[in-house]
């Protein structure tokens, strides 16, 4: 990881208000352990709630919902680019669909 932080490496593609691509997931993965542990510490949140809730679980859930699919989506077509093995350094083709032509 500190290969892609130290000054003067070039990265992969280009720079995000200073930091590249691996950065910015290590960044998104503490933030996104750190505020998980932060809602387990909360009891609230084992106490029985009489309220029913919407059918639907409300506009954030549903939300978080399309969010999954989207990836989804974008992790499919990164699949056919690359095919199950590494990605090359600058795709041009679709490894999947060349080799089922």
């Amino acid at each position: 990881m500190l290969l892609h932080i130290l000054p003067g490496d070039a990265g992969y593609g280009s720079a995000l208000l200073g930091y590249h691509y691996y950065t910015w997931a290590l960044i998104g993965f503490i933030a996104a352990i750190v505020l998980i542990s932060a809602v387990l510490l909360f009891d609230r949140q084992f106490e029985e709630d009489k309220a029913v809730l919407p059918a639907t679980g409300g506009t954030f859930a549903q939300a978080a919902v399309w969010l999954v699919i989207a990836l989804t989506a974008a992790n499919v077509v990164t699949l056919l680019e690359c095919g199950f093995g590494a990605c090359a350094d600058n795709p041009v083709v679709y490894e999947l669909l060349k080799r089922a032509a």
